[in-house]
């Protein structure tokens, strides 16, 4: 998690997808560090909708398990909102 933390505030990302659980850390504060930077992403989680914190409550969130495509298209509108 401190990686990808770091990564992302080095900004040059153009969209990430997260899993909200990564091996005993949430990422609950990646996800709103992307937010806030204005990186486009989504959640693809088996948390429930109630179970996400209000901060990041905004972001695009997929429930387990989910195809592929379904991660790939909802990633592609985020990135084509945040162009507009």
């Amino acid at each position: 998690m401190s990686q990808a933390e770091a990564k992302a505030g080095k900004g040059g990302l153009n969209g990430a997808v997260l899993d909200m659980n990564l091996r005993g850390e949430t990422a609950f504060g990646l996800a709103q560090q992307l937010a806030a930077a204005g990186v486009p992403c989504v959640i693809v989680s088996g948390y429930s909708e109630q179970a996400v914190p209000a901060v990041i409550a905004g972001i695009r969130r997929l429930e387990k398990p989910v195809d592929t495509r379904a991660v790939i298209d909802a990633l592609a509108a985020q990135m084509g909102a945040a162009a507009r």
